[in-house]
């Protein structure tokens, strides 16, 4: 009954959905965004960003315009503030500085006046790079992904005439698609991202959690490893632990899987979902007493998952405990009563404990649910000739 060790992650995760237990998305895909065809394709009604205004680059305003970006790029942004609103006083039809200002609201997340001031650039000067640029990013934030997507593209299609290389705008885009489900267009355009600045972080965060999405796993897990090993040491972000552990565990690195949830244990001792996974690997490499550990934790963490009773019936099951096992698959019957799989598992046990009669009735049971495995072993074992 080799099902009793090979435990799925997709029903594992399934169920943790169902319970609102899953591993926490970065953001949700949205059926708005629809998806780009040809992310290649040049946005005609955009391309009139030629003609930009001749600018005397000695005047004094220009200098204190170049000064505010300095202090933007450092992070200064109530430094630059001021900078720019003066600009603005003494030359309203200025619009780049109302870009930069609407910049900075955007990073303190203050998006109502980020887009107020991104719509007085646009008002002075329609469809300017800078301005389709910030734009883009201030609807994605604020998660109107269809004008996200449209001033996001039409900046991509101007930076490519004018061959303007901007990591970050081409991130953007990678998210775009990433969220409309454009996954090979999405890494295409990280690995263009990655070119202009191999360092990145969030291009290779993304890049990981892309093929990870994608179950890419072999390409998966050494992208999160760079992505993971990129991170300040003061920034770590545990998430992308959590994708490399499930990544090691479909490839059968049950080790690996191990340790990665190890570390999340190791920052977070209340990470139910760490401790349930970490006990399905363990199960994997036939360590029952380890898993039935993890699992105490994570039942006393939340006592309502039945996740956690089913794959600890299974490991006491494989410590030859039947009667605690089957009282764990009770418990995770009880608390869902259409669990499938947990009826399969339990007829399972109850076949090792030589009660068929039992076993018949939970395979039934666990066919008529959908369980994958029940009809075969209904007719190995119930099925009279």
């Amino acid at each position: 009954m080799s099902r009793l060790i090979e435990i799925k992650y997709s029903t594992l995760i399934i169920l943790f959905i169902l319970l609102n237990f899953v591993i926490p998305a970065q953001e949700s895909p949205t059926d708005s965004v629809t998806k780009h065809a040809n992310y290649t394709e040049e946005v005609d009604e955009y391309n009139n960003d030629d003609d930009e205004p001749v600018i005397d680059t000695t005047a004094e305003y220009i200098k204190a315009y170049r000064n505010g970006m300095a202090l933007v790029d450092s992070g200064k942004f109530n430094d630059a503030w001021p900078i720019f609103k003066k600009i603005i006083k003494e030359h309203p039809d200025f619009y780049q500085a109302y870009v930069r200002i609407a910049y900075i609201y955007y990073k303190l997340d203050r998006f109502d006046d980020a887009e107020k001031n991104i719509l007085r650039a646009e008002k002075i000067r329609p469809l300017s790079f800078e301005a389709l640029r910030v734009q883009g990013m201030i609807y994605h934030d604020v998660l109107d992904f269809p004008r996200a997507k449209k001033a996001i593209d039409s900046a991509v299609a101007i930076s490519k005439r004018k061959k303007i290389d901007d990591p970050e705008l081409y991130y953007y885009q990678a998210m775009l698609m990433f969220k409309g489900k454009s996954y090979k267009p999405a890494i295409l355009t990280l690995i263009t991202a990655l070119d202009w600045k191999p360092d990145y972080l969030n291009a290779l965060k993304l890049r990981g959690e892309i093929r990870y999405t994608m179950k890419d796993y072999t390409r998966a897990i050494p992208e999160l490893d760079e992505a993971i090993n990129a991170m300040p040491e003061k920034e770590i972000d545990y998430y992308y632990y959590k994708l490399r552990a499930i990544s090691k565990f479909n490839i059968r690195d049950y080790q690996g899987s191990i340790k990665d949830w190890s570390v999340v244990i190791d920052n977070d001792e209340k990470d139910e979902e760490a401790f349930t996974f970490r006990a399905n690997a363990k199960i994997n490499i036939g360590d029952n007493s380890g898993a039935i550990d993890d699992l105490d934790k994570a039942i006393k963490l939340n006592p309502k998952n039945p996740v956690n009773y089913c794959h600890r019936g299974i490991a006491k099951n494989q410590n030859k405990s039947y009667v605690e096992a089957l009282k764990d698959m009770d418990q995770a019957i009880k608390l869902k009563f259409n669990y499938a799989e947990a009826y399969f598992r339990r007829a399972c046990i109850k076949l090792n404990s030589k009660d068929k009669h039992g076993a018949c009735d939970d395979l039934s049971k666990a066919e008529s649910l959908g369980d994958p495995d029940a009809h075969k072993y209904f007719d190995r074992f119930c099925r009279v000739n």
